[in-house]
């Protein structure tokens, strides 16, 4: 009868059905820590059969990697918004820049649990696909570089792989601290961040 049971609430549209086991999934990492998230945990607590979980999902590596993506996407439409506002002649890009600083490393830290949940425990192929997340960010910001040199506001040849190379140096960072614990201090690694990009990009940044 159980079995039964547990069939017919498999009757949610699929779309819906994944969001609930990304958002139990979510749910166990952050209440019982990487360690502890199972297929077997993740489908009990949303009432499913194992079999309905590989049905979205290939694998734990493969919903860590899916969590990791769904963050993503939340961030860039943050970003987004702030880059679509208007910028005021005076400072204009400088300004723009701090903001959009400010603003990701503020997100990032505020998902540091997230963060470190699905960092410690992807692996091999999800691994690949958290890679190829964060490439839509690193896009993002080599679009904003560029957009800064083309209006005479910073002086750089390569907009892509500086936007990589400062992405990647905070990232790394944060990484760093998220891995064993640590727990930075957001306005200092700001500040730092800050001061990185204006002296990388050259901007007339008082």
């Amino acid at each position: 009868m159980a079995q039964q049971g547990s069939r017919r609430r498999t009757t949610l549209p699929a779309a819906q059905r994944e969001s609930q086991l990304l958002e139990v999934a979510r749910g166990l990492l952050l209440a019982d820590g990487p360690t502890e998230l199972t297929v077997d945990k993740i489908t009990a607590a949303a009432q499913v059969a194992k079999g309905t979980f590989y049905l979205y999902f290939d694998s734990k590596d493969h919903l860590l990697a899916r969590l990791w993506a769904d963050y993503l996407d939340s961030f860039l439409h943050t970003v987004q918004d702030q880059l679509a506002a208007p910028m005021a002649p005076e400072p204009g890009w400088p300004a723009a820049l701090d903001a959009l600083i400010e603003q990701m490393i503020r997100y990032d830290m505020a998902n540091a649990a997230l963060h470190r949940a699905v960092f410690s425990q992807a692996s091999g192929d999800g691994l690949r696909q958290l890679r190829q997340a964060d490439a839509k960010v690193v896009t993002l910001l080599a679009d904003t570089v560029a957009a800064a040199v083309a209006a005479g506001a910073a002086t750089v040849t390569d907009p892509p792989t500086t936007a990589a190379l400062l992405y990647y140096a905070v990232d790394g960072l944060l990484n760093a601290a998220y891995l064993v614990q640590a727990e930075p201090d957001a306005d200092t690694v700001i500040a730092a961040a800050k001061e990185m990009v204006h002296r990388t990009l050259r901007t007339a940044h008082d």
